[in-house]
C-alpha cells in the first residue's frame, strides 16, 4: 500500500508539475505565444479551473497515474490468458 501511495504521488506531481510545462512548450511552437500571456499565467489559470472542479483538466492531472494503471491491468490480463497455437 505505500508503494502505491508513492507511485500516486510520483505521478501525481508529474502530472501537476511537467505535464502543463510540457503542453505549454507544445503549443507555444506550434501556436505561437500564449494568449494570456508567460508560463506563470498559464499555470496558474489552469490550476484555478482544476481545483475549481474542471473534470478535463483533472483528467489531464490524473492521466499519469491512469496510463499506469491501464497499463498495469493489460499487462496482467495478457499474463494470465494462456497462450494457445496458431492452427
Amino acid at each position: 500500500m505505500k508503494k502505491e501511495a508513492i507511485l500516486l504521488a510520483v505521478l501525481l506531481a508529474i502530472g501537476i508539475l511537467l505535464l502543463p510545462f510540457a503542453i505549454f512548450a507544445v503549443g507555444n511552437a506550434v501556436f505561437g505565444e500564449y494568449a494570456g500571456g508567460e508560463y506563470s499565467d498559464f499555470y496558474s489559470k489552469l490550476l484555478a479551473d482544476a481545483f475549481s472542479g474542471n473534470l478535463g483538466l483533472l483528467f489531464l492531472i490524473l492521466s499519469p497515474y491512469l496510463v499506469w494503471q491501464t497499463l498495469r491491468v493489460t499487462v496482467r490480463l495478457f499474463r494470465r490468458r494462456p497462450r494457445t497455437s496458431p492452427g
